[in-house]
């Protein structure tokens, strides 16, 4: 087995590049873990995916890690270019996740180049919805306003009047305001965005 040292990690639920880690994010440090080298298009399913791994997978890395914290089902996989960290839980679904450090992550390639890929049986459980061209600060507005309009969408007359706000055109159909808007959030309009988050921001004040 190969290891990686004294690192430091920030598991979320969704992947988050090591500059977006915030000060009340509950950082760890890691002693000791395996790292594992894979596929480009593994590694792209484990960040972009919710998927749950072979029971085999799961014994090759139990109690491999040594941290701050217990961490029965911790591994680092990696590519050519970028090493991640992932948790799983003892059913093998993958929980959570975290970037590293970018000097860590480029020793961790350079270190196991030249070592080869692993297979992992896996299978993916549905796709994650996290946009990973967004920076977190992004994700966390659209996602909020999408949860605010979900949340009034029993006030029509709310839903008309942020259409109105955002189109500059009265939609007599609730439906097709709620969806209009929705979409345009989703297709990433930011002028939309921008205006949505403004006015609901002045609502809750």
């Amino acid at each position: 087995m190969n290891y990686a040292h004294d690192l430091v990690v920030n598991y979320k639920s969704n992947f988050y590049q090591f500059y977006e880690w915030q000060k009340n994010d509950e950082v760890m440090n890691i002693k000791s873990i395996v790292c594992i080298k894979v596929s480009d298009n593994t590694l792209k399913d484990f960040i972009n995916n919710k998927v749950k791994v072979s029971n085999a997978f799961l014994d090759m890395i139990e109690n491999k890690t040594i941290s701050d914290k217990s961490l029965k089902y911790a591994c680092i996989l990696f590519n050519d270019e970028i090493a991640v960290s992932f948790l799983f839980d003892d059913k093998g679904y993958l929980i959570k996740m975290s970037s590293l450090i970018y000097d860590e992550s480029d020793d961790i390639v350079n270190k196991y180049y030249h070592i080869d890929k692993v297979g992992i049986k896996y299978k993916i459980i549905n796709e994650n919805k996290y946009d990973l061209t967004k920076t977190r600060y992004e994700n966390k507005v659209i996602n909020s306003i999408l949860y605010c309009l979900k949340n009034s969408s029993s006030n029509k007359e709310k839903i008309k009047y942020l259409y109105y706000e955002c189109f500059n055109n009265y939609e007599k159909d609730y439906t097709k305001a709620y969806k209009k808007l929705t979409n345009e959030i989703l297709n990433n309009n930011t002028k939309v965005i921008y205006k949505l988050n403004k006015i609901l921001s002045l609502i809750k004040k």
